[in-house]
């Protein structure tokens, strides 16, 4: 007796329904994995922006414009208007980067970073001021550093004991800066705080020392 080969309507109803489940199952899989990878890349990116910040700041610094006059110098921290209470560092620096092709420019330029806040968009600023002078208004280069920050903290050793500011009346430069750069929180992410610090205390053979470090915490280092 022979077997009627095929297969019939409820065998093949039964292998559709197991063939759409692992469809989508696959699917889903593939969707998880695409947004891993997108969150991993974007977290590599942010953390790519930060290091890149913590070399230009340190960078910056350690090239401080310091004379025999602290009149014809300057080096101000202050806390801004920020709601976070972010600071503004404002300062003279020696460069040998042009701020204006083709222009005549000195040595000297004025340097300032804070944060500027456009709705929920937060940027870390850097403006760049090509001979500067007292009797104008700040001007300069405007470059966005680093997207996506809730906070820019800065705090400067005397010698004995931390401030929180730095103003005009110090009449000099404090031997330790240190910086924190807070980006925005993220739901279910930890919060990657960096933090670092710049030594402006003149060593031997004048050289300048960065340290840095990485915090997964919201709060700033404890003294």
């Amino acid at each position: 007796m022979k077997t009627k080969g095929g297969f019939t309507f409820v065998e093949m109803m039964v292998a559709s329904i197991i063939g759409a489940f692992i469809a989508i199952v696959a699917v889903g899989l593939l969707r998880a994995i695409s947004g891993n990878a997108a969150l991993i890349n974007e977290n590599i990116d942010i953390a790519d922006q930060g290091r890149y910040a913590c070399r230009m700041i340190a960078g910056d610094l350690a090239n401080v414009y310091r004379d025999r006059s602290y009149a014809n110098t300057k080096f101000i921290g202050v806390v801004g208007a920020d709601e976070s209470g972010s600071s503004v560092l404002t300062f003279y620096a020696i460069s040998r980067t042009k701020a204006r092709h083709g222009q005549p420019e000195s040595d000297i330029y004025e340097i300032e970073y804070y944060v500027f806040r456009d709705g929920q968009k937060s940027t870390l600023m850097r403006r760049y001021w090509p001979n500067p002078d007292g009797e104008s208004e700040p001007g300069g280069i405007l470059t966005s550093i680093v997207e996506g920050v809730d906070g820019f903290f800065t705090r400067y050793y005397d010698g004995s004991q931390w401030q929180s500011e730095w103003d005009e009346m110090q009449k000099g430069f404090p031997e330790l800066v240190e910086i924190t750069i807070v980006p925005q929180s993220r739901e279910d992410e930890p919060l990657m705080v960096k933090t670092f610090f710049v030594n402006l205390a003149l060593s031997t053979g004048g050289q300048m020392e960065t340290f840095e470090g990485d915090e997964q915490d919201d709060e700033q280092a404890e003294e």
